[in-house]
């Protein structure tokens, strides 16, 4: 820094040092880098595992809400069903409940659903066979088809 008298006042003149910037060099860089991509490995398997739990948590969801327009369909095609476990091999071409991949479900007693739209009371069990096992025990009610976790459970 320098005074220098121009005039009647004082003008002052900062030199900067232009050989040292201020930045940062490659070895702090590659540091960095280096512990993101730590920390990335850590973090990185235990998020996946928890976007699959809330993968299958949807599937069961949409199961259940498909399994509460049974009745609907029911109306729909005319006809009367009887559900034993879905998927069923009698239901190949047009089953009355969509089931995402993966999943199965047993029913006790037989669902069954009249012409009219109405349910009898059945007890769902739902399970998905993939790398992450999940089930759930759910309820139809009768007449409204409507689907409910089971209380007992």
């Amino acid at each position: 820094t320098t005074l220098k008298h121009k005039g009647a006042s004082w003008v002052k003149i900062v030199l900067i040092d232009r050989s040292f910037s201020p930045g940062f060099t490659l070895l702090e860089m590659l540091v960095v880098l280096v512990l993101l991509g730590l920390l990335t490995s850590l973090v990185g398997p235990r998020l996946s595992g928890s976007l699959k739990h809330a993968e299958r948590v949807y599937e069961l969801d949409l199961l259940s809400q498909n399994l509460a327009f049974v009745g609907r369909v029911a109306r729909y095609r005319g006809q009367r069903l009887l559900i034993e476990r879905l998927p069923d091999p009698q239901w190949k071409d047009q089953p009355p409940v969509e089931v995402p991949p993966g999943w199965s479900a047993a029913f006790s007693p037989a669902l069954e659903v009249g012409v009219n739209g109405v349910c009898s009371e059945s007890r769902v069990f739902v399970r998905h066979d993939g790398e992450e096992a999940l089930s759930a025990d759910l309820v139809v009610q009768p007449m409204t088809c409507e689907v409910r976790q089971d209380a007992r459970s």
